[in-house]
């Protein structure tokens, strides 16, 4: 698992999409990492950039980070 670099634009990874069957409601979306949870390891906060959503608790392993051309 690599880590997105802080304030990097992340998105659901290929792998979590499959598992959960959730390309058609998940696979646009995109974020804004803010960083992991220091005292929740392996979780993050993140931002929802559509809606302007801060989400918390969410397992860094279920992202990627976007290259800045794809953003």
């Amino acid at each position: 698992m690599k880590t997105p670099r802080q304030y990097s634009i992340i998105k659901y990874s290929d792998e979590f999409l499959e598992a959960t069957n959730l390309h058609k409601e998940f696979g646009e979306k995109r974020f804004v990492y803010l960083g992991e949870i220091p005292n929740m390891t392996d979780h993050c906060v993140i931002v929802n950039i559509s809606t302007g959503a801060v989400m918390t608790g969410y397992h860094i392993g279920n992202f990627d980070e976007v290259h800045p051309d794809d953003c």
